[in-house]
Order: structure tokens, then C-alpha cells, then sequence
């Protein structure tokens, strides 16, 4: 189909190109005039048309009487057309993209982002390797300035162009190379053989699928291979001490029945008296515990409904402003609200909820003291983030008292009485919390190194979807044990 278009396309150029010769004889030689009325060139005097052209007297450039009829009108709307038909042709081709080719072909696909070119599967790649694909693709009509280096979070897809021995250095629009896949984060997943479907472009318009297997399989060591004299001095050495274990082991089985037989006889009645007491001791320290995690219990559960209550009240306010925002930033805006909306699946109340009090008054700039009302839920020193319809901004304290915070430093403009004060770590000293993920867990609630740490692997799994992360990613990078470490610095 597209040779076809090639040649009609050719076919086109010559026609234009014939009209246009024919007009420029026409109009300026004569020629064709001539021979249709009949008037043989040899009887064409040139020099006469050429004097006629200047505007000077001369006869007539015809021995004879010719006519110069009206083809050249039919010629001029042929002409324009044809070169309409060309520009539609242009626009066509621009908007269509490159055209790719592949040896052997592709699996399927038509290379769009919805149908994508599926290339064939590698052999199994051991985990650091890399792989190279078995098709030579062609891409045409491309800028091959549009061809770049595809990364994802755990590989990275390079052009290895030059494959045949084609001169293309004076060709900016056509290449033809192979795709070349390098696990770049060998120690990222856990041990197994997992397949990756990797979806990505590697032109401006150009989308492909790729089927890997990986193999993260840790082999293991051998043990060094002793001599038959090593093994055997090992054997005898290893008899008398297991020997000497059995019979240390009875002396001391003896001993401990004849010791047992002597508590038991000494201490049957006074089990028996202290056998009631403890078992109603037990009883109401049980009960007194029973009391006290219900009754913890239930803050918590009042405490993360609060906190639910404030995060909904905080994105009905991000949802309002989205319209006076540009394009991007309401596309990040609305990923965000996306997130935090998922903050009603979160086990909060075994997570727990950042400490969080409102301003007690209006908020100076510079202040080193700011007062919160009650820092009970404050540590003694740490980092918060300070919120008013204005805006946000981090800061630190080193002391407190009853009712403020002291030391403190980062207020960098004055905030109004209503300002929320809510504790905040700097979650990107965790390994694997970029500074957008850290963002998504602050909108989902999760502010401090003290929550990350109390992370179960359910809610693990939970925050892991909520924040719509590499699955798993939460579990293997060992968040909750890297944050526990932090919180008790």
C-alpha cells in the first residue's frame, strides 16, 4: 500500500512538472501552438517572437497564419489540482509519522500507544544483564534527533544504531537499529524469576512491547572441598566431643531430676496456696489491660476520625482552586486529591496519627517560640509543617513547654491564628521516597518516621496502592525497618 502511494505520488511530481513545461512553451517560446495549427518549427522564427517579447515592430514569428487556441487554461486548473492534491499529500505524511519496518517482522501491533509493535520475547536474562532484541527495526521519515534513551524504575532501553553496513550519515530521516534492555538495579527484587512487560517509545510516536523474564536466583556457595585426612581428623574430633556431651548431658539430667524431686516436694503446698492468688491477680491485671487498650483504642479510632474529618476539609479547598491552576499543575493537583481520597482504606488507628494543634495566636515571623496550646502529643524536639490559606512551610524546634514550642526555627513569614501545626519528618531519607512519593504520603496522612515504622505488611500493601507505587516496592526497600531506626535517632 505505501509503494503504491510512492509511485502515484511520483506519478504527481512528473505531471506538475509537464504542465509546467508546457506553460513555459507555450507562453514564451510558441512552440506548441505551432505544431498544433499545423505551422512546422522550421518555419518558427524564433528571433522575431523574441523582438515581439521586447515590445519592438516585427512580423510575425509564422511563415503561416497560426492560431493560439485555449488549452492553456485547461493546463493552469490541471496544474493547481494537482499541486493541491501534493500539499494534501505533504500534511498527510507529516501527520501519519515515520514508518517502521522490522527484520523479522514483529510479532503483531501497528505501533500506537493503544496497539503497540510486540517484539520478541529474549532468553532469560540473569538479573545486572542485558539483552538485545532479535528484530533489526527501520524507522523512516523520522528526525532522528527524536531518538532517545528510554529509563523506567528498573530498567533502562537504549538505540544501538549502525547495524548493517547502509551509509546513512547524510540521512537525518531515516535509522535503523536494535534495542538494547540493561537491568540497571540487580539487588532491587527479592529472589525469583519475575517477567516484566515493558511498555515504552522510542520515537516521538513510535511504541513498542517487550516480554522479559528476569532471573534474581542467588546460586549458592559451595563449600570448599577438604582433603580424606582433614575429614577424617574432623570425624574423630567431632565423635569424643559428642561423646563427651552425652555423658555431661545424663550427669546433668540426674542431677536436675534429684534437684526437681526436692522443689517439688518443698513446693506442692505452697503452689497450691499461691495458685489462687495469682490466678485472681492475673485475672484483674487482665482486666485493668483489657481497660486500658479499649480505652486507647477508642482515642486512636476518635483521633484518626478527626484526622479524616480535617483531610476532607483540606481537599474540598484543593479541589476549589484546581480550576485556577494551568494545565500540569491541575494534573499533578488532581493525582494528589486522588491519593489523599484513599486515606478512608488506611488503618490509621494501628498506623497512627501525626501530632497536629492549631496556633494559639497569630504567628510572627522569625518567632523562635510558637504556641500550640497543649504539646502533649509533640515530641521534645523535631520538624513540623506550618499551614494557613496562604500556603505552608517546614520548620524545627529544639524544646517545649505545657503549651508551646520553643526553639524554634524556619518561620520565614508571619502566619495567622488559625494556622495548623502538624509534626513532619523529611521521609526522603527513607531509600526508594522520592520528593513526589514523600508528597503523596503527606496528602495520605503519613507525615512522621514513627508512622512508616508501624507499617504491617497489610498496610504495607495498602499504602503501596493508595499512593500508586511499583507494586511491592514498600516491602522490598524495607521502609518500615529504615524509619524505625530513624525515629529512635
Amino acid at each position: 500500500m505505501r509503494q503504491k502511494g510512492s509511485r502515484l505520488r511520483k506519478m504527481m511530481i512528473l505531471v506538475f512538472l509537464s504542465i509546467v513545461l508546457s506553460l513555459i512553451l507555450n507562453s514564451y517560446l510558441g512552440v506548441l501552438p505551432a505544431i498544433i495549427t499545423g505551422v512546422y518549427p522550421s518555419k518558427f522564427h524564433p528571433h522575431y517572437h523574441i523582438m515581439f517579447l521586447l515590445g519592438r515592430d516585427a512580423p510575425s514569428a509564422y511563415s503561416e497564419a497560426g492560431t493560439f487556441g485555449m488549452q492553456e487554461y485547461p493546463q493552469l486548473v490541471i496544474l493547481a489540482l494537482v499541486f493541491i492534491w501534493l500539499l494534501i499529500d505533504r500534511r498527510r505524511r507529516s501527520k501519519s509519522g515515520p514508518v517502521a519496518n522490522s527484520e523479522p517482522p514483529f510479532r503483531s501491533g501497528k505501533g500506537t500507544k493503544k496497539d503497540p509493535y510486540v517484539l520478541e520475547s529474549p532468553p532469560m536474562v540473569s538479573a545486572g544483564g542485558s539483552a538485545l532484541s532479535t528484530e533489526i527495526i527501520t524507522l523512516e521519515g523520522i528526525n532522528t534527533n527524536d531518538i532517545r534513551t528510554v529509563s523506567g524504575p528498573q530498567f533502562d532501553i537504549s538505540v544501538v544504531e549502525q547495524i548493517t553496513g547502509e551509509d546513512l550519515s547524510q540521512n537525518d530521516h531515516k535509522i535503523v537499529f536494535r534495542l538494547k534492555l540493561e537491568d540497571r538495579d540487580p539487588d532491587d527484587l527479592d529472589e525469583g524469576v519475575y517477567e516484566f512487560m515493558l511498555t515504552f517509545k522510542v520515537a516521538r510516536a513510535v511504541h513498542f512491547l517487550w516480554l522479559v523474564s528476569i532471573d534474581y536466583r542467588r546460586g549458592q556457595i559451595p563449600e570448599p572441598i577438604e582433603s580424606e585426612q582433614s575429614r577424617k581428623s574432623i570425624e574423630t574430633e567431632s565423635s569424643v566431643k559428642v561423646d563427651a556431651a552425652i555423658s555431661a548431658a545424663a550427669l546433668a539430667a540426674d542431677r536436675q531430676r534429684a534437684e526437681d524431686e526436692a522443689r517439688k516436694i518443698a513446693s506442692e503446698q505452697a503452689k497450691a496456696k499461691a495458685a489462687a492468688a495469682a490466678a485472681l491477680a492475673a485475672t484483674a491485671a487482665a482486666t485493668k489491660r483489657q481497660q486500658a487498650e479499649d480505652e486507647a483504642r477508642r482515642a486512636s479510632e476518635a483521633e484518626a476520625a478527626e484526622r479524616i474529618k480535617a483531610m476532607e476539609a483540606e481537599l474540598e479547598a484543593r479541589r476549589l482552586a484546581l480550576e485556577e491552576m494551568d494545565a500540569k499543575q491541575r494534573e499533578k493537583e488532581e493525582e494528589l486529591i486522588r491519593v489523599a481520597e484513599r486515606a478512608k482504606e488506611i488503618d490509621f488507628t494501628t498506623l497512627g496519627v501525626a501530632a497536629r494543634s492549631t496556633a494559639s495566636g497569630p504567628v510572627e515571623k522569625g518567632a523562635t517560640e510558637l504556641s500550640v496550646g497543649d504539646t502533649s502529643a509533640f515530641e521534645e524536639s523535631g520538624s513540623a509543617w506550618v499551614q494557613d490559606q496562604d500556603g505552608g512551610m517546614s520548620i524545627s524546634w529544639t524544646g517545649k513547654t505545657a503549651s508551646a514550642l520553643l526553639g524554634v526555627s524556619g518561620l520565614k513569614r508571619a502566619f495567622a491564628a488559625a494556622a495548623t501545626v502538624t509534626a513532619r519528618d523529611d521521609l526522603q531519607r527513607i531509600k526508594g521516597v522520592g520528593p513526589f512519593i514523600a508528597e503523596k504520603l503527606n496528602m495520605l496522612g503519613i507525615t512522621t518516621f514513627r508512622q512508616v515504622a508501624n507499617m504491617t505488611p497489610e498496610l504495607e500493601d495498602q499504602v503501596n496502592t493508595a499512593i500508586e507505587f511499583f507494586p511491592g516496592r514498600i516491602r522490598r526497600d524495607k521502609w518500615a525497618a529504615q524509619a524505625a531506626k530513624m525515629a529512635d535517632e
